[in-house]
């Protein structure tokens, strides 16, 4: 799919954590933020394409519901690691496994 007019967009979906007890002082796990490099030719686009990523692993993890999304341009930055950061076209079915949730 990738074409000149696409654009890297970084996503991020907040995931709630459903069993996190907060009067437990050792659990500290009340949730979590994944970021996912997406290919497409709009944030719309890569917004959507995210979305339907994170809402099935949502939905594969019900005590883990989907809580939002958001993205920007993506811009390489020396200084930020991004070795972690999965790179998913738009449209590109990735496997959990593949994007590391």
């Amino acid at each position: 799919m990738a074409d000149k007019f696409n654009s890297w967009w970084l996503y991020q979906a907040s995931f709630k954590n459903l069993l996190h007890d907060a009067n437990d002082p050792d659990d500290q796990f009340d949730g979590f933020n994944a970021f996912i490099a997406i290919e497409a030719r709009s944030i719309e686009d890569a917004i959507e394409w995210g979305d339907y990523l994170s809402k099935r692993y949502a939905a594969e993890a019900p005590n883990l519901p989907f809580m939002g999304s958001c993205a920007e341009l993506f811009v390489e930055d020396p200084k930020l690691d991004t070795s972690g950061i999965p790179f998913i076209e738009y449209g590109y079915d990735a496997s959990d496994e593949e994007i590391g949730w």
